[in-house]
C-alpha cells in the first residue's frame, strides 16, 4: 500500500494478474505443491474486468478499447493483440484492430497475413478492420488522427490498439482512450520492474514504476475528458520452467 497504489503479489507460479481502478491482484497459485496464494481473493474481482467489458459493448456509442500496453520490449504484445482479435472475431464481434508500432509494424503483418491466408485459399474467416498510425506525428496530429480513427470505428464493438515498447504521446494517448489497458510481462523480476521496483528478498512492492505512473496518468486523464473509467489487465507471458 503506496498513496492511491494498492498492489497485492504473491507466488510466481501465478498465470495471471489482473488490475482493476488502482488495484492489481494476483490469481492465486494453482501449484499443489504451493501454498501460497491470496486466500481473501475472491472469484467476483478475477471475473469483473471480462464481464465489465462485454456487458457495456451494446450501450457503449464507440467500440469498447482493448490497449496493449507496456513500455518494455519483447513482451508479446503484438502477439497477445492478434489472439485476441481472433478469439472476438470468432464470438461474432465486430473487431477493428489498431497498429501504433507501425515502424515494427509486427501487429499489421499478423492481419496482413490473415487477410492474405483468407484469399489465397478463398476460406470464409472473420476478419478485422486494420488501421495504422505513424509515430512520427507530432503531438497535435496524433491527436487529431487517433481521435478522426475512433469516429470512423463507431459501428464495431471493439477496436484493439497495439503500442510500441516505449513511451511516446501517441501511446499515451491511446492508454487514456482505454477501456482495457492489458500488459503482458514475462517471467522475470526485470519485468516486472517495468510496474513496480520489487524486493528481491521480501518480495513486497517498494513503489510504482515509471509505466505504472504512466497508466495513473491515462486514468486521470479519461475520467477528466469523460468520467469513465480504465481497468488495468497484467497478464504473465511466456512462462519459465
Amino acid at each position: 500500500n503506496s498513496g492511491t497504489y494498492h498492489y497485492t503479489i504473491s507466488c510466481f507460479h501465478k498465470t495471471r494478474l489482473y488490475a482493476c481502478s488502482c488495484r492489481v491482484w494476483a490469481v492465486p497459485c494453482n501449484r499443489s505443491s504451493c501454498g501460497r496464494g491470496i486466500p481473501e481473493l475472491k472469484s467476483k474481482y478475477v471475473s469483473t474486468p471480462w464481464q465489465k467489458f462485454m456487458s457495456n459493448l451494446s450501450a457503449a456509442g464507440r467500440p469498447r478499447v482493448i490497449v496493449l500496453g507496456n513500455e518494455k520490449g519483447g513482451t508479446g504484445k503484438s502477439t497477445l493483440a492478434m489472439h485476441l482479435a481472433v478469439v472476438l472475431l470468432n464470438r461474432g464481434l465486430m473487431v477493428a484492430t489498431v497498429d501504433l508500432d507501425s515502424r515494427q509494424g509486427t501487429f499489421t503483418r499478423y492481419t496482413g497475413n490473415r487477410t492474405a491466408y483468407a484469399a489465397r485459399h478463398g476460406a470464409s474467416i472473420p476478419l478485422s478492420s486494420h488501421h495504422i498510425l505513424s509515430p512520427s506525428l507530432t503531438p497535435a496530429e496524433s491527436e487529431a488522427e487517433f481521435t478522426q480513427v475512433l469516429d470512423e470505428l463507431a459501428g464495431y464493438d471493439v477496436a484493439i490498439i497495439d503500442t510500441p515498447g516505449h513511451d511516446s504521446e501517441l501511446s499515451h494517448f491511446a492508454h487514456s482512450h482505454a477501456d482495457v489497458i492489458v500488459t503482458p510481462i514475462n517471467d522475470s523480476l526485470i519485468d516486472l520492474d517495468v510496474l513496480a521496483l520489487v524486493d528481491p528478498i521480501k518480495r513486497v512492492i517498494q513503489r510504482p514504476s515509471h509505466y505504472a505512473e504512466r497508466v495513473w496518468k491515462a486514468k486521470q486523464d479519461r475520467a477528466r475528458r469523460d468520467g469513465g473509467s480504465i481497468d488495468w489487465v497484467v497478464v504473465r507471458n511466456r512462462l519459465g520452467q
